[in-house]
């Protein structure tokens, strides 16, 4: 009696009704969900926006012409490097040769301040040819040492001086 006269919602477009609430409810959970799951990301990866002590260590060897200013004279090995951001207190430098690795912990006299060069030599045991010089920047944290081996730069085209 109440409902005689009336007639309903066809299936078909009941069906459409239910279909567009169901896509538009899984786009808000998703959209929710994809935030959720970035910021997990992050924390659980630990690479967040705080960098470590490490991200501004960088050194290099300055280049004159595109030509690393980096060459070998006897048993010595003379450089020019420079240090971008962050306060050095030494550099731990690998050479390597055909026939051995040498390593030398420390090649500054005197800690680098940032934005600084210095010219070095590094005396080293015989290696046989050289292939390789490895430079490991040495920071202070927190009164203790260490060694930035991510920000470590590598020569490989070494010359006669």
């Amino acid at each position: 009696m109440l409902f005689e006269g009336r007639r309903g919602i066809s299936p078909l477009v009941a069906t459409v009704l239910l279909i567009a609430f169901s896509v538009a409810l899984g786009a808000v959970v998703m959209s929710w969900g994809e935030t959720y799951i970035e910021q997990k990301a992050q924390f659980v990866s630990g690479h967040s926006e705080i960098g470590g002590p490490c991200d501004s260590a960088t050194i290099s060897v300055i280049k004159v012409g595109g030509v690393p200013q980096l060459c070998v004279r006897g048993g010595t090995i003379e450089m020019f490097i420079e240090n971008s951001q962050q306060p050095l207190v030494g550099i731990k430098a690998r050479v390597l040769g055909s026939t051995g690795v040498f390593l030398a912990e420390n090649i500054l006299s005197a800690p680098l301040a940032a934005g600084d060069s210095v010219k070095t030599t590094v005396a080293f045991k015989p290696v046989g040819d050289l292939k390789q010089v490895e430079l490991t920047p040495l920071i202070n944290v927190n009164g203790q040492q260490q060694f930035c081996t991510q920000s470590e730069t590598i020569v490989e085209d070494i010359k006669s001086c």
